[in-house]
């Protein structure tokens, strides 16, 4: 779709801003596991350049859309709404926790967002950012030839990846980060569901 269309509106111009901190829990790897994420969504919106959303606009199936300097205006506020989601699954690893928790989050979004993602996973940031074009390229397989692990989540991941005009972050795990800190004890909370659960049929 070009920018230029006068079919495309003003709000169509215009993505809601969430930001996302997600995390991953794990009682042994494998194990019993879960997945936590919260969620902010602003009432101030980002307004995409021209040729940014041009971009965005004409390249949906990227997995990721870097913002340059000067590409966006950004209309700060702080978050008019949260949301707190968790998960478990018996049997487990934590980067599968860590993909899901963002799989998750992202299916919350009911329209196209502006996404700014948090998480401490270098596995995850990584992946979405740095591997995962080579494993499509190469059917999912790494440059030497072996299967991607937990390909059925990167293909859910990049499935969601489509809907949205998304950053990625990484932060240290532990460090006084708020967000992150919530994400964490939501994850807890569903590894020690999922723990609970197992000892109930034991």
């Amino acid at each position: 779709m070009n920018i230029q269309d006068p079919s495309i509106s003003k709000s169509q111009a215009t993505l809601p801003k969430v930001t996302i901190y997600t995390d991953g829990a794990c009682s042994g790897n494998p194990g019993p596991g879960g997945w936590g994420a919260l969620l902010q969504f602003h009432g101030a919106s980002v307004e995409l350049y021209p040729n940014a959303l041009k971009n965005w606009y004409n390249k949906k199936k990227l997995n990721m859309l870097d913002i340059c300097e000067n590409s966006t205006k950004f209309r700060d506020s702080l978050p008019l709404k949260q949301k707190s989601i968790f998960g478990h699954e018996l049997y487990t690893t934590n980067n599968q926790m860590e993909m899901t928790a963002v799989i998750e989050a992202l299916k919350v979004l009911k329209k196209s967002c502006y996404v700014e993602v948090y998480t401490d996973s270098k596995y995850l940031q990584l992946g979405i950012t740095q591997w995962i074009n080579t494993w499509i390229k190469n059917n999912w397989h790494k440059n030497n030839n072996d299967p991607v692990k937990n390909v059925d989540l990167w293909k859910k991941l990049y499935e969601e990846l489509s809907k949205h005009y998304i950053i990625w972050n990484w932060v240290k795990g532990h460090n006084n980060n708020k967000g992150n800190e919530v994400a964490d004890r939501l994850a807890v909370q569903g590894k020690e569901t999922a723990i609970k659960i197992l000892k109930c049929h034991s």
